[in-house]
This record gives C-alpha cells, sequence and structure tokens, in this order.
C-alpha cells in the first residue's frame, strides 16, 4: 500500500473542489526571454567582433546600445541559447602572420620534403609564459576562438627535449628563453 504525505492528503481535496481535478500542474517551461530578437541579433554580432568580451562588457554595452539592463545570469542564458559556449582560445603570436615568416616556412617545408621522417631525430623547445591574456571567449560550436597575443612577453619556462616518431628523451626544463648557452648546455 503506498503512503503519502500529510500535506497532500489535506490538499487534495480542496484542490479537487477549486479545480475540479487531482492532476498535477503542466511545468510552465522555461522562464520567460528577457531580450527580444534584435538584442539578441546585436549580442551574437558584438561577439563575432571581439568573442572574448566578458558577461560585465556586455551587459554594459548592451545597456549602453538599447537601455535594457539584464543579469550577468540571464546573458549567459541568452549566449547559450545563442549555441555561443565559453571556450578557451586557440593564441598565436603576431609575428607567425608576417610576410617574412610565411616566406621562411614555404622555404622549409620545401627543403625537409624530401628526408625521411621515421629517421629524424628533432630538438625542440616548448615554453609557458605568463603574459596576460583572456584565455576564453564565446563563439558557435565546433569553431575555434583565435586572437594574437604579444611575444615575449613575462617570465618564461622552457622545456628541451628530442623527439623521433618513437620516443621522446633527453628532456631539460630551463627558466627563462633558450639562448645559445642553454643550447650548448643541453647538448654538452
Amino acid at each position: 500500500m503506498k503512503s503519502y504525505s500529510l500535506d497532500l492528503r489535506q490538499n487534495l481535496p480542496a484542490r479537487q473542489r477549486h479545480m475540479g481535478e487531482v492532476a498535477p500542474t503542466p511545468r510552465r517551461g522555461e522562464p520567460a526571454r528577457r531580450l527580444d530578437v534584435a538584442a539578441e541579433a546585436l549580442i551574437r554580432q558584438w561577439m563575432q567582433e571581439q568573442p572574448d568580451r566578458t558577461l560585465a562588457e556586455l551587459r554594459d554595452r548592451l545597456a549602453a546600445a538599447t537601455g535594457q539592463r539584464v543579469s550577468l545570469p540571464t546573458l549567459c542564458r541568452v549566449l547559450q541559447r545563442l549555441r555561443l559556449p565559453r571556450k578557451k582560445k586557440s593564441v598565436h603570436t603576431t609575428e607567425r602572420e608576417s610576410e617574412r615568416v610565411r616566406r621562411a616556412r614555404a622555404q622549409y617545408r620545401q627543403h625537409v620534403s624530401p628526408l625521411r621522417p621515421d629517421r629524424l631525430t628533432l630538438v625542440d623547445e616548448s615554453g609557458v609564459n605568463i603574459a596576460m591574456t583572456r584565455l576564453f571567449g564565446r563563439v558557435s560550436r565546433g569553431v575555434r576562438v583565435p586572437d594574437a597575443v604579444p611575444n615575449n612577453h613575462g617570465c618564461n619556462v622552457t622545456i628541451l627535449a628530442a623527439l623521433s616518431c618513437h620516443s621522446l628523451s633527453a628532456v631539460m626544463t630551463v627558466e627563462g628563453p633558450t639562448d645559445a648557452a642553454v643550447f650548448r648546455a643541453y647538448v654538452d
């Protein structure tokens, strides 16, 4: 036998008298939208122009443009509805876009294309940089958040290693950038 709470047993007769039935009321659905379609279109446009805007910046710009003040959680729901989730940026240095670097990369590809990859061992470096930049932005699913950041800003920790198709070996970490003296120490 099922047991029901005292509240339910006391409320069912009153519900029957007032509503004519005791069936549960239907769910109300999502809250009413606070922004109209035009405001959502503005938000989408602004996020395409600058995908790393914070919610606070977006709220202030929306208030200045339309006079509508909304909360940060409301803006977050709007961005989710527009399918603009928060994502980590894919950053690269601004120097990568220069014509000189593009030419040098093309020459390098032409020079190494005849070499067999399984016979190569390469020395590579990788580093962590504490440059202050926003790491997240919002764009549609399946699309990256591109951005450019200044090169060589802040303290670096560099990792040097020998890489081949088969293994990673001879790993060394250095505080700061790799220069001739660090490279000589690594080779020795």
